[in-house]
């Protein structure tokens, strides 16, 4: 009898020990970050339809200027929420401008024309952006002569079409894409708008025109982490 009692007995432990609630670390949340005054200049942001709609009776209360996503040659189309958030925007104080988000593989001309067509009409006070970032799928793990060749190659036949249109235009990129694709030579007296978070990029960057310091702003009237920019060189802007 006593047997079985200790047996039942490590039964009923083991099963309180299976059962018994794991101790769990909690969940990091991040904070976004709030619009301010870091750095000398006028600060901006840079949307998309990944924002959502955005309210910018109260988004031009708080920001000099606006970059929209216009098209993606990744998709070939134009941004989903251009149109409703341009007829929100048009008649703001916000300064506007807009980007395309340029891919590698895809046609460049008929990228080129799809930008120009999403902004063709629209109130615009900066050159046009090409948004051009690194991507693994691409690149690989290092850059390679032929790829750097064939991105190039695809670069300037894109840029080639916004000069015939007699439209002049800003790069837009990060450190690492900057520096594979050596657009400091390759495109020297082109104001370039860099992602860089550390905020050191000021003397390695010629031209330098916006700098990108936060990928997870936090704006009143956007409904999402939005990227906050000040603008290094104002002299970019048509009034």
């Amino acid at each position: 009898m006593f047997r079985n009692f200790l047996i039942v007995t490590l039964l009923l432990f083991s099963a309180c020990s299976r059962t018994k609630p794991v101790d769990v670390e909690p969940v990091q949340v991040r904070e976004p970050k709030p619009l301010s005054k870091l750095y000398h200049g006028s600060y901006g942001i840079d949307v998309s339809e990944f924002q959502g709609e955005i309210d910018f009776d109260t988004v031009e209360q708080l920001c000099d200027f606006c970059f929209m996503r216009a098209s993606a040659g990744t998709r070939m189309l134009v941004d989903n929420l251009l149109e409703y958030n341009y007829s929100k925007a048009e008649y703001s104080s916000l300064r506007l401008g807009y980007y395309h988000y340029f891919n590698y593989v895809n046609d460049p001309e008929a990228q080129a024309d799809l930008f120009l067509s999403a902004v063709e009409g629209k109130r615009n006070n900066f050159p046009l952006v090409i948004d051009i970032e690194h991507s693994e799928n691409i690149f690989g793990q290092s850059m390679r002569s032929n790829t750097q060749f064939q991105v190039l190659n695809n670069l300037y036949f894109f840029v080639e079409k916004l000069k015939a249109a007699n439209q002049s235009f800003i790069i837009y990129t990060n450190k690492r894409t900057y520096m594979d694709l050596d657009l400091g030579n390759n495109y020297p007296d082109v104001p370039i708008w860099i992602a860089d978070y550390a905020c050191d990029v000021s003397n390695e960057t010629p031209n330098l025109c916006i700098r990108q310091f936060c990928c997870d702003g936090m704006v009143d009237g956007i409904d999402a982490d939005v990227d906050l920019n000040v603008m290094i060189d104002p002299s970019i802007a048509k009034d």
